[in-house]
């Protein structure tokens, strides 16, 4: 586990290490002036070490007062730690790599890959396995998939961050590799948008945010998902108003949209979360309350109800509304409350009918919205308890 320290004074210096030992340092490696060192060491001996917790972040950053560093510290014994230091600009940097690879067609080039090597893929063990699984009911297969993505949230939230994102990145792999080889069956299009799963929560424990207030993690979040939704859209061949954004019916789009108010109430009774604002003022919730609107709303309604719903309804017909409505509902087990994940579920369950009878998103997409809105800025500072 990383602990982080705030160190002032560093010299602009690239990325370097220190072994410490109580305050001894063992070993020292890359630029680093001697001051430096020793406000490295001060910074870090003269903070106390929090106790873990397992829902700690797997990458967190905090920046050094002055100098715009951040100091990562991993114990490694009792005794003996490392220390890493880095420029903010290395944050930066990782996120625009996150974002590069994302947006070089990543999925697309991995499912191509594996079509251009799918004769041997098929002689492999790997291959004669995804043989006898095609032989499976759709179903079948994807309430295999649904039990992976639910063990490896269970796993995230109860026993270890590492250990369920361990289990994504394989869910995410066998997926891209198991609708690459399946890419003549139905199916495969199913297989492709149930990769948002855990891909979902691969980017949330990934990405750098604890240097942002929590508001922004929405924001930072959902640009590669974005990217990726409109990535898996275009190689599907779905357009967007097949996905369910249109300006038809705006009244009754209106009417559903206002369900949300009512929604976030019966939600904040679950959870009571604290506020992601510091007070309820036009100024103060204006900025956060479009982030939750497009970065919650628009996005989530578009990845499972515009993309993932469609290709399931098409695999499993009017199965697919309640087995999105499952997926979804699993996403949210990290809120660790059974009575939201069944809430969530009904949510999703009524989103997808309505989506499924209209053909249209742009209600569900403001509900979701404005439920969070009512969630985590409103209802905190109104509520009467």
């Amino acid at each position: 586990m990383t602990y982080h320290y705030r160190a002032e004074n560093l010299s602009p210096v690239a990325h370097a290490t220190i072994l410490l030992e109580g305050r001894r340092v063992v070993r020292s490696g890359g630029i680093l002036e001697p001051e430096d060192i020793e406000a490295v060491v001060a910074a870090v001996t003269e903070s106390e070490i929090p106790t873990a917790t397992k829902s700690e972040m797997l990458h967190t950053w905090l920046p050094c007062a002055q100098r715009n560093y951040v100091i990562a510290v991993t114990p490694t014994t009792d005794s003996l730690m490392v220390v890493s230091v880095y420029p903010t600009d290395a944050r930066l940097s990782f996120v625009r790599r996150y974002l590069t690879v994302i947006t070089e067609d990543t999925i697309p080039m991995l499912v191509h890959y594996v079509a251009e090597v799918r004769p041997q893929i098929e002689a492999s063990p790997v291959g004669e396995v995804i043989r006898k699984v095609n032989t499976w009911a759709p179903w079948q297969l994807a309430m295999a998939y649904l039990a992976l993505i639910t063990l490896a949230e269970i796993l995230t939230t109860i026993v270890e961050p590492t250990v369920g994102s361990i289990l994504h990145s394989g869910v995410l792999g066998l997926l891209l590799l198991h609708s690459a080889i399946s890419w003549e069956l139905p199916i495969h299009r199913l297989l492709v948008t149930l990769s948002f799963a855990p891909l979902i929560r691969l980017i949330s424990l990934s990405l750098p945010l604890a240097h942002y207030d929590q508001m922004y993690w929405y924001l930072i979040t959902s640009i590669p998902l974005f990217v990726t939704g409109f990535m898996i859209m275009r190689m599907l061949k779905i357009t967007l108003p097949q996905s369910g954004y249109s300006v038809r019916g705006w009244l009754a789009q209106a009417l559903i949209a206002l369900t949300g108010l009512a929604l976030g109430y019966l939600e904040y009774r679950i959870l009571r979360p604290q506020p992601l604002i510091s007070e309820l003022t036009l100024e103060a919730i204006w900025f956060p309350a479009l982030i939750l609107l497009f970065c919650t709303g628009v996005l989530e309604e578009l990845l499972f109800r515009g993309i993932m719903q469609s290709t399931a309804v098409e695999t499993l017909n009017h199965f697919g509304v309640w087995y999105v409505a499952i997926v979804f509902a699993v996403l949210h087990i990290g809120y660790q409350s059974v009575v939201d994940v069944l809430f969530v579920f009904l949510v999703g369950l009524f989103f997808g009918w309505i989506v499924l009878k209209t053909r249209n998103l742009v209600g569900v997409s403001l509900a979701h919205g404005l439920t969070n809105i009512m969630l985590f800025l409103v209802l905190p500072f109104v509520s009467g308890g």
